[in-house]
């Protein structure tokens, strides 16, 4: 399998951008994507790639952290929210 590997500098630069609006869901997989000038689409914050996904869905989204990077899902699958 063709995994590509991410260092952690871009994984924490694709953190740090936030979703380019609010959202009411708590999946962590918005915080490596951002939205495209085609709503249906999504760009990952990690390699450029352009994903489909459209409403709230993240199935596409995960499905691409799952085959290309990996460590990025284990980080979503991991996270445990701050409580505010």
């Amino acid at each position: 399998m063709n995994e590509a590997k991410v260092s952690k500098e871009t994984m924490e630069t694709a953190l740090k951008k936030a979703p380019s609006r609010p959202r009411t869901g708590k999946s962590r997989v918005w915080h490596y994507f951002e939205e495209t000038a085609e709503m249906k689409a999504k760009k990952c914050n990690l390699c450029g790639n352009i994903i489909m996904a459209s409403g709230g869905n993240t199935s596409n989204m995960r499905s691409h952290l799952k085959h290309k990077h990996p460590e990025a899902l284990e980080d979503c699958d991991t996270y445990v929210p701050e409580e505010v």
